[in-house]
């Protein structure tokens, strides 16, 4: 995934990839001078079969394990 300025940019992502019929899991991350890693989990979509979900979760939906 390319990189994004905006959480917007990243949904508009994972929309244009679910068009293409792709399945896909995208997580965002942003900067942050909070944590050593420099970044902190902002948010997540998944795309299974045409349809983005926005999973605020940093872990994996079971669904992309079936």
């Amino acid at each position: 995934m390319p990189d994004a300025n905006t959480l917007a940019e990243v949904e508009a992502w994972a929309v244009h990839c679910a068009a293409a019929g792709h399945n896909a899991f995208y997580r965002a991350f942003a900067y942050t001078d909070a944590s050593r890693t420099r970044y902190r989990f902002a948010t997540s979509y998944s795309v299974l079969g045409g349809v983005v979900r926005e999973h605020r979760d940093v872990t994996f939906p079971l669904a992309h394990f079936k």
